[in-house]
């Protein structure tokens, strides 16, 4: 796995808790 790869997939992870934390706003919101 090269640093671009790693650099991807932390972004896709931190892309999943942003939406997730956003679905608990509108959650809590609603």
């Amino acid at each position: 796995m090269n640093a671009l790869e790693i650099a991807l997939r932390k972004k896709l992870d931190d892309l999943k808790a942003f939406f997730q934390e956003k679905k608990v706003i509108v959650a809590f919101s609603g």
